[in-house]
């Protein structure tokens, strides 16, 4: 069975989300948790350059499993089925 490689994007929403969560804190929590590879905080994750962010973290770091945590899941889900490589 192959290795799990985690990646965990915590999403700063602008204000909507860090104006209550201390997201840098969450991230530095999910860099502690089991096969966590990469865990990093961005202020817009839905935005282009976050997509990218997350595509070429997947090819660099050969990430398996990806977390994504931001203020919808409609907006996240249809991005990563578009725009991030599809893994077996």
């Amino acid at each position: 069975m192959e290795k799990l490689k985690i990646g965990v994007y915590v999403c700063d929403c602008g204000i909507n989300i860090a104006g209550t969560v201390n997201v840098g804190e969450v991230v530095k929590f999910a860099r502690e948790l089991p096969n966590v590879t990469i865990a990093r905080e961005y202020k817009y994750q839905c935005s282009d350059p976050g997509q990218k962010m997350i595509k070429e973290d997947i090819k660099a770091q050969g990430l398996n499993r990806v977390v994504v945590a931001s203020c919808t899941p409609l907006c996240t889900r249809s991005l990563s089925r578009t725009r991030w490589p599809k893994r077996g």
